[in-house]
């Protein structure tokens, strides 16, 4: 029998991720695996990056892609609880994709700009246009954030950053645009892809798929 390595979530420098989406596939190769999926947080875009070195290397590559979500649990008072959605086999093309993607990013575009005011306040030496350049062509998250202060030597780890200024209820901590789970499953569903993990607790998963049977996991 026939044995193939995959990963089926793998962020790049669209997202969080460390490597970009082509020298992702050079690390496919060598890492022995026959296909993995580019699971960027809430953007598609570099999968059109990754798919001529992964057809050069002849590496499956699955275009896929991570939402992040809010889910109310019926026990938690004051608030949601975050989750975070696979979906593989979508289309990066789709235009109702494209449109919600987009619209993600500007949102949170916004939301790093009050982040980066805060962590200013804060004294800390730290702009927009700083992070842009030390993340080109990247969707800037609360880790691309964290990374950039430490590496200019401002807090002492990354953890730091998280744990005293942009983790939640932190004194620089801003609120996101809020999509629900239901919302992301549909959105992947509409560009013709399967939802593979809800990337939480057992109580988020268990209570939201007794809300939802009909989701389509």
């Amino acid at each position: 029998m026939e044995h193939r390595i995959i990963d089926l979530h793998v962020p790049s420098t669209e997202s969080d991720g460390t490597l970009t989406p082509t020298e992702i596939v050079s690390a496919a190769k060598a890492a022995g695996l026959s296909a993995f999926a580019l699971t960027d947080h809430d953007t598609a875009a570099g999968v059109s990056k990754a798919a001529p070195a992964a057809a050069a290397c002849g590496i499956e590559l699955i275009p896929g892609i991570e939402l992040s979500t809010e889910y109310e649990l019926p026990t938690r008072a004051g608030g949601g609880k975050e989750v975070h959605i696979v979906g593989l086999y979508i289309d990066p093309e789709h235009p109702l994709l494209i449109e919600k993607t987009n619209e993600f990013r500007r949102c949170r575009d916004a939301r790093n700009e009050k982040i980066v005011a805060a962590l200013q306040r804060e004294g800390f030496s730290i702009t927009t246009e700083a992070l842009l350049a030390a993340n080109p062509d990247s969707v800037i998250t609360r880790a691309n954030i964290a990374r950039f202060l430490y590496d200019s030597h401002q807090i002492r780890s990354v953890s730091e950053a998280f744990e005293k200024y942009i983790g939640d209820g932190c004194k620089c901590y801003v609120g996101r645009f809020k999509v629900s789970p239901m919302e992301a499953v549909e959105l992947i569903h509409a560009a013709g892809g399967i939802v593979d993990d809800l990337a939480a607790d057992a109580q988020q998963i268990l209570v939201f798929i007794r809300r939802h049977p009909a989701a389509g996991f």
